[in-house]
């Protein structure tokens, strides 16, 4: 990896790479914006633009149309925002504001509340 981290999303991409994103180190409690990509195929590591927000015990789907949703993690802020990922651009975009909030459970698992 090009970054330590502990308790990142790992999602598999439609071309089999692995997108790793966020996380926790000692330096970051709550949180590493950072993020990069496993490529299977050369068994490397590639660091990637950063995400908006820094992220732990959050969760990353992909979607139907090959971007990742990611939701979620420690912290107030977090429980209200969104992200996504563009396997095209290698980019994170902001989704705007969740209509409820997003609370963590445990590892992986979310609850959603009204706000």
């Amino acid at each position: 990896m090009t970054n330590r981290r502990g308790n990142p999303s790992a999602t598999l991409l439609g071309d089999g790479d692995v997108l790793i994103a966020g996380g926790g180190d000692h330096d970051s409690p709550g949180g590493i914006s950072s993020a990069e990509l496993f490529h299977s195929a050369t068994l490397s590591f590639q660091a990637i633009g950063p995400m908006h927000y820094g992220r732990i015990s959050h969760t990353a789907t992909l979607l139907k149309d090959g971007r990742v949703l990611i939701v979620g993690g420690r912290g107030e802020t977090l429980a209200t925002v969104a992200e996504l990922y563009d396997p095209k651009t290698k980019k994170f975009s902001k989704t705007g504001r969740l209509l409820t909030r997003a609370i963590n459970t445990q590892p992986g698992c979310f609850r959603m509340v009204g706000c």
